[in-house]
Parts: structure tokens; C-alpha cells; sequence
């Protein structure tokens, strides 16, 4: 209770700036479930019932301002009966406040609105890669282009019988994994970890090592990212979930936002995703390039030392999905300090290294890592800071 939110404007001022509003209390709805709806009392002295859906930003940098001489559940009590409330959009409700909550809203400062997410401009950056793909392309400027996409959906509905294929077609039919290999091996060229068609670089050896679901963009970050070096241990845990962790979801909801570093290494990164992707894109390959922040606050605090009752409480995700999400960072940081060594300063450098090692030691906690199912060892941490996180 008492922090404050930005509001989606009330339905019927679709187009007006977002609201400052006050948390009252968040109570459950009739069909119990996860998310509960928030209960607040609005700068125009309104109290809103909203889900999560209407939040556009939470100040959690701003302190908390007081609900005068009541509590939350006092003021809970004194909501206006049912059939007062207005239907406010799908899920949400709203009611003119009293005289208890002019007075809180009277306190409630104006609030910066947050500027479009680093994760909305990379997708649109993408957008317009593929449209301005599309426009240059010699099929774009066609005036029977209708007539053919028409007619390649009918060959492709009724495709050619294998004994009808041309002997100069088949070869490539029969080995689509060949044809992906080539396409990667042209895509790794681009980016210098291979050469001559077929010789591995050392950076290329380095890159094949980290295991992750895209190690050209994981690895080729790690190696020209310059923001990475200026960041504390659980900065760099949760920068590199922004890049390796890919399973948002547009009902999710998490109350924890990341550093300021972090989201600067989102930003830094966006040019290097836009690279990668049109790198692919021209090489007929369409693995996924993640850069996403929405869940970098959750490992950065567990990392610093929040408790397991308080990252559940921060966000609508199973336990789980929450421990799988941690343990996928885990994975790459203990990856990095053993990837192979390159000559020169062209490689992952031992600062890097060692940061890594003080990042896995500070995430180091149950239940993300226990003796049974997700176990790291004695010599991968650094003894100097294990008493930072002592195991049960």
C-alpha cells in the first residue's frame, strides 16, 4: 500500500495521457486467480479497480507516500457498494472517491511516463529490417505479384511427384540438414569464426563452446559488448538473462525492473541483435535472437540477496518457471569462465572471467540450487565470497 502507479487513461478518455494513482490494496477476483486486481485511488480523487493489463509503470523508485491516518483495509471497507461501480474497460472498474481520498490524492506527485522499451524498439527495428527487405526486393515492384503468390500456393498445395522431380532438384531435397549447415557455416564467415568456407577461427572455437539456443548472438554479445565490463557481479547475472532467457508471455507480470546498466546493455545491444537477425535473415535462417529485460530485475535481486518469499511475490510466475528462468543464467555463467582462450584481447577477458564466478557464487542459494537436482561444485565458485550466500 502506498506506492505509486501510472494508470492507463479511464475508458472514455482513450486518448489522454496516463494517470497518477496510489495502490490501496490488491484483492482477489471471483475466479481466484493469480493475479489479483489492484485497488487505487487516482490523482482526480477516483478509485479504480484495474488489473495488470492497466498498469503502464510502477514508481518503485519513489518512496511510498502514507494513506493519512487509515489503513488499507479501513479504506477497503468504505468502498462504495457494487452497483455504484462504472465498468472502466475489460476487467476494471471505477467510482468518484470521498472525502478520505481527496485528501490521498491530493498528496500524489506527478509522475514521469516511461519511454518506449528497449525489447518494443528492437521488435520494430525488426519490422522495418523485413519491410524494407521486402520493398527491395525485384518481386515487390511486380504488377502481376497477386498472380504469382496465388500460384505458388497452388504448387505448394499440390506439390510434384518425387518420380516428376528433375535429377538436379533432388540432391537438395534429400538433405535439408546440408542445405541449413552451408547456411550456417556462410552466416558464421560474416562474423569472422570461420573462414575459407571451412577453417574455425579461435573466435569461432570460443563461440562453438558456450551452449546456449543461439550461441552466434550469445557469444558474438560476449565479445563486443563494452557495457558488460563496468558491471557489478549481479548487473551481469541479470544482462545475461536479457539475452539467453526467450519465454515472455503477455500476461506475465513482474514488479522488479532491472539496473540502470542493465537496461543500457539492452540498449548497446540492439544494434548487434539488428546484425544478427539480418545476418540469418540473408542467409535463410530464422533462429531466434532474444533481447528482452522483463525478467533481468527478478535475477538481479535474487542475486543480491532477496529472499525466495519476496521474488515469488514480485511477479505472477509459477516457482518453477521462476527456478528454470534462474538456472538457465546459472548455466551460461558457468560456461564462460572455462570457454577457450583466444590470443590478443580479441577474446573473453579474465575480468569477465572472474565476474562470472562472483555472479554464480551470489546465485548460488536453495532453491535454485540444492544437492539433488541442480548442484555447483566447490571449485566453480570463489571461496572468498561463499559466505556471502551460505548453503542450508
Amino acid at each position: 500500500p502506498g506506492t505509486l502507479l501510472l494508470l492507463r487513461p479511464p475508458a472514455d478518455e482513450k486518448t489522454g495521457p496516463a494517470e497518477e494513482a496510489v495502490l490501496i490494496d490488491l484483492v482477489p477476483d471471483a475466479s481466484e486467480s493469480l493475479i489479483a486486481s489492484f485497488v487505487c485511488v487516482s490523482k482526480s480523487n477516483t478509485y479504480r479497480m484495474v488489473t495488470h493489463e492497466d498498469v503502464v509503470d510502477m514508481a518503485l523508485d519513489k518512496d511510498p507516500i502514507s494513506l493519512g491516518g487509515s489503513s488499507a483495509q479501513e479504506i477497503l471497507a468504505q468502498l462504495p457498494e457494487r452497483s455504484k461501480w462504472l465498468r472502466d474497460g475489460k476487467g476494471a472498474f471505477m467510482v468518484r472517491g470521498d472525502d478520505l481520498t481527496a485528501e490521498i490524492a491530493g498528496r500524489i506527485p506527478d509522475l514521469e511516463v516511461p519511454g518506449e522499451a528497449p525489447e518494443v524498439r528492437a521488435q520494430q527495428d525488426r519490422v522495418n529490417f523485413v519491410e524494407n527487405a521486402l520493398r527491395r526486393h525485384p518481386f515487390f515492384d511486380r504488377k502481376d505479384k497477386k498472380q504469382l503468390l496465388q500460384a505458388s500456393r497452388i504448387v505448394s498445395e499440390n506439390p510434384v511427384k518425387k518420380s516428376q522431380t528433375p535429377k538436379f532438384l533432388k540432391q537438395d531435397d534429400q538433405e535439408p540438414a546440408w542445405r541449413e549447415f552451408k547456411s550456417c557455416a556462410k552466416c558464421l564467415e560474416e562474423f569472422g569464426y570461420v573462414q575459407n568456407g571451412q577453417e574455425v577461427t579461435e573466435l569461432g572455437k570460443l563461440v562453438g563452446a558456450l551452449n546456449a539456443d543461439n550461441s552466434l548472438w550469445a557469444g558474438t554479445v560476449l565479445l563486443s559488448s563494452q557495457v558488460i565490463y563496468d558491471m557489478e557481479p549481479h548487473e551481469l547475472a541479470a544482462a545475461l538473462s536479457a539475452i539467453i532467457v526467450d519465454f515472455s508471455r503477455a500476461d506475465m507480470f513482474v514488479g522488479l525492473e532491472p539496473s540502470e546498466k542493465v537496461l543500457e546493455f539492452v540498449e548497446e545491444s540492439m544494434d548487434m541483435q539488428q546484425r544478427v537477425v539480418g545476418a540469418q535473415y540473408s542467409n535463410g535462417l530464422d533462429f531466434n535472437v532474444p533481447l528482452d529485460a522483463t525478467y533481468s530485475g527478478l535475477i538481479e535481486a535474487w542475486a543480491l540477496g532477496t529472499s525466495w518469499a519476496e521474488i515469488l511475490a514480485m511477479t505472477s510466475l509459477q516457482e518453477g518457471d521462476v527456478i528454470r528462468l534462474m538456472r538457465r543464467v546459472l548455466d551460461v555463467l558457468r560456461q564462460i569462465p572455462n570457454l577457450p582462450f583466444v590470443s590478443g584481447d580479441m577474446g573473453v577477458s579474465p575480468q569477465l572471467r572472474l565476474m562470472c564466478r562472483r555472479a554464480l557464487t551470489l546465485m548460488d542459494r536453495f532453491p535454485v540450487s540444492d544437492d539433488l537436482t541442480y548442484t555447483i561444485m566447490d571449485h566453480e565458485l570463489l571461496e572468498d565470497e561463499v559466505h556471502l550466500n551460505p548453503k542450508p
